[in-house]
């Protein structure tokens, strides 16, 4: 139960009721997880900018929230928004988005997990402010070693 997908289309998006923080992971479609080249052990903040076509489209990610106002991604999909921004940032010579990064900061909003899923679920344009090296936080390692 500590880990959701957020964006995940119209078996979450269109409810009546908002979601819990720790709302259960929706799977649609099943996609296996894109493999993470985590090669590059320094820590580092950048921004990532991630469109999807409507409000409601998937963004094929899941993440892992602790309550720290935090979110861990802990898998991207192929298909979803993130995949395709990270397909043209790579082009760019970007940074793109990872397994194991840590989203601190989601359209202006930071500190609050439960508030930055939201935002990711009723935009269509965000914006992350993005964390590699944080991964490590014993919170995130207990976390990741329950799955």
């Amino acid at each position: 139960g500590e880990a959701s997908r957020i964006g995940c289309g119209p078996c979450c998006a269109h409810s009546a009721e908002p979601l819990p923080p720790h709302a259960a992971d929706c799977k649609a479609g099943g996609e296996p997880p894109l493999p993470s080249d985590g090669d590059d052990d320094r820590p580092q903040d950048f921004l990532v900018e991630v469109e999807k076509r409507r409000h409601d489209d998937d963004l094929g990610m899941k993440v892992l929230q602790r309550g720290l106002g935090l979110m861990l991604v802990a898998e991207i999909h192929s298909g979803g928004a993130v995949e395709a921004s990270n397909r043209r940032r790579a082009a760019l010579g970007k940074e793109v988005l990872q397994v194991d990064d840590v989203v601190v900061m989601v359209n202006g909003i930071s500190g609050d997990d439960a508030a930055m899923a939201e935002e990711c679920r009723r935009s269509s344009r965000l914006l992350f402010g993005v964390h590699r090296g944080l991964s490590e936080l014993p919170a995130f390692a207990q976390a990741s070693a329950q799955h």
